[in-house]
């Protein structure tokens, strides 16, 4: 019986999550919103300030906070390409950074799942010894980069819950990201210093 790629799997499940959670997220407020009691204009403001988006859309950034920083390029483009609005629940719009949010989800969890693949004994391309330092530097610097991207929105709107509780998530990703990376480092690191003593001792 033939495995399942991971590589492949896991990419479209955590896509279809991701889109499924922002589907349902104006759902999920407006009940919320609703079962509150929360009443005029300015009220409503100042509760979505601090609860929208909703939980299912904030544990979704978070679980996917990589993506988020993949998609940092595009954060000041967040004008609308489309917009849906249906009743008072329904509300879907397409922007720049949403698409790349979605292309950096799948990015993210292909390379998650190619690592997972690997753990399991399925074959991979060998890269020259350079080039697969210069991928673990990468890494590493991508992590640095999706700490600075939570700690940014944690200082410019860390006193709105929803951004807190994302930026947490991201902090959170980011130390298990230099601590990967600084780990694979290190195992480079030592297997190139032992073959460099054993070419000396022949």
């Amino acid at each position: 019986m033939r495995r399942v790629r991971v590589k492949w799997f896991l990419p479209i499940v955590q896509l279809l999550l991701a889109l499924a959670a922002y589907v349902y997220g104006p759902a999920q407020y407006k009940a919320i919103l609703d079962r509150s009691g929360v009443m005029g204009d300015n009220n409503v403001m100042e509760y979505s300030a601090q609860n929208s988006p909703a939980p299912i859309e904030r544990l979704s950034l978070g679980i996917n906070f990589p993506a988020i920083a993949l998609d940092c390029p595009l954060w000041r483009f967040g004008n609308q390409i489309w917009l849906y609005r249906g009743g008072r629940i329904m509300f879907f719009e397409i922007t720049p950074r949403g698409v790349g949010f979605f292309f950096g989800v799948v990015v993210f969890w292909y390379w998650v799942g190619r690592k997972f693949d690997e753990c399991r004994g399925n074959p991979r391309i060998a890269r020259p010894s350079g080039v697969r330092m210069a991928w673990l530097w990468g890494g590493l610097a991508f992590g640095i980069v999706t700490g600075a991207c939570a700690v940014f929105i944690y200082v410019v709107d860390g006193f709105f819950r929803p951004e807190r509780q994302v930026a947490y998530a991201g902090i959170a990703w980011s130390f298990a990201l230099i601590a990967y990376f600084a780990w694979q480092l290190t195992r480079a690191w030592s297997k190139g210093t032992e073959t460099l003593s054993k070419r000396f001792v022949q």
